[in-house]
């Protein structure tokens, strides 16, 4: 992709980004973060968070680590702001389903065939920005009642993933050939795998209560899928790779199954 090609267009006029640009873009983004320039990152991001759910779901990201490493209140409410944002943004670029579709989906499984391409990003984007928003209850009171509605909105975050991995399963393999279709199977691996490997290693008494809340988590379903996302180029797998990185560098010492030939694979 050309930069100067995403640079020339008018974030006024960023309704119309096209799929590729605003991926691309984002994709620096995240180079810079690792880069550690969270700044010129969010300078970037900025001018198109209104329309772009990309964007937006990228700066509401940033926002939540900067309030992560900062802890202050202004710095979490800064980006409890940038979520709600985020969260409107996809939502208008989700699918708005009928009466009767939504009737049918209570009785039959749901057809995922109607949905655009954008669509199916708008949801991946949308769970992705109901993760944000429930990482963040957690740090903003640090109370019991917090932690159980924190609890639930992660409950929801997951039956939105699964959505997500049946709209994958439901695609026929010769289907998913341009970058695009990557791009979303790698954030779905990424947040199931991502889900079930951090659950699975939770202590047991969180355990069940999330287990009472309405699930668990697999840690080798988490890995597999983690593994899948991590080949291939596509705006997640760097992700799905530190994941795996830490759990076998790091996580398997407390374990006593340290695994170093994996972490290098």
């Amino acid at each position: 992709m050309d930069g100067n090609t995403v640079d020339q267009r008018s974030p006024e006029n960023n309704s119309g980004l096209a799929m590729a640009d605003a991926i691309g873009m984002i994709n620096r983004a995240a180079d810079l973060c690792f880069a550690n320039k969270f700044l010129q990152a969010k300078t970037e991001l900025e001018p198109w968070i209104q329309n772009s759910m990309y964007h937006a779901v990228a700066y509401s990201s940033v926002m939540c680590i900067q309030a992560l490493l900062k802890f202050e209140q202004q710095a979490i409410q800064k980006a409890s702001d940038s979520i709600k944002l985020a969260v409107n943004v996809c939502e208008r670029h989700r699918k708005k389903p009928t009466w009767s579709e939504t009737f049918s989906s209570w009785i039959w499984n749901p057809s995922y065939d109607e949905f655009t391409e954008e669509e199916k990003h708008a949801e991946l984007c949308y769970t992705e920005s109901l993760f944000l928003d429930a990482l963040l209850t957690f740090i903003q009171d640090e109370n019991l009642a917090s932690f159980v509605w924190g609890a639930f909105k992660i409950r929801s975050c997951y039956q939105n993933y699964k959505t997500c991995l049946d709209m994958v399963s439901d695609e026929p393999c010769s289907s998913l050939q341009s970058p695009h279709d990557k791009d979303f199977e790698g954030g779905v691996h990424f947040g199931i795998g991502g889900f079930n490997l951090v659950l699975s290693l939770l202590p047991p008494m969180i355990i069940k209560l999330l287990e009472w809340v309405g699930f668990s988590g697999d840690r080798f379903l988490g890995l597999n899928h983690l593994h899948k996302g991590s080949r291939g180029q596509n705006l997640r797998s760097p992700m799905c790779s530190m994941l795996l990185l830490g759990y076998h560098t790091w996580i398997t010492q407390y374990l006593g199954e340290l695994k170093i030939i994996q972490a290098f694979k």
